[in-house]
């Protein structure tokens, strides 16, 4: 584990947390299947961050992306609220080879993904791709269903 891993994990699983996917599951059942997921993908992809060049433990944002074979993938992209609109998300996507023109897919849809689809008009979203890479079906989460009251 890179000493980073621990803010990227936890600013995926919170920030995801408020996408239209995953607002009707359950934090206990969101957190039981998602961190897992998350941690394995931070640990097997490659991730880019950018920081303060003044203060490097400052971080802006950062990248997950990866090739699943000669697919390039982008997991997730983060940008601190308060650096967004700063061009960072765009710095991050380029030096991780993400460009206008490339085409790729995207296997999360986190809010705000809207802002960046036009300007990436060959990126397909297509979250099944991580089933293969990074899901055991032997390993089945515990379920927390609880009923209405």
């Amino acid at each position: 584990m890179t000493s980073d891993e621990p803010f990227v994990v936890s600013s995926w699983l919170k920030s995801y947390r408020n996408s239209h996917s995953t607002r009707y599951i359950s934090n206990d059942d969101y957190y039981a299947t998602l961190h897992p997921l998350v941690e394995g993908l931070a640990r097997g992809a490659a991730t880019l961050l950018a920081v303060n060049p003044q203060d490097p433990e400052q971080i802006y944002g950062w990248v997950c992306h990866e090739h699943i074979g000669s697919v390039p993938v982008l997991h997730y992209l983060y940008v601190k609220e308060i650096f967004r609109r700063g061009k960072i998300a765009t710095q991050l996507l380029t030096q991780a080879g993400f460009t206008p023109d490339s085409a790729f897919y995207y296997t999360f849809l986190p809010r705000g993904a809207e802002h960046l689809r036009p300007h990436y008009p060959n990126a397909a979203y297509n979250p099944f791709l991580i089933l293969q890479e990074y899901i055991s079906f032997q390993a089945k989460p515990e379920w927390h269903l609880q009923a209405n009251e």
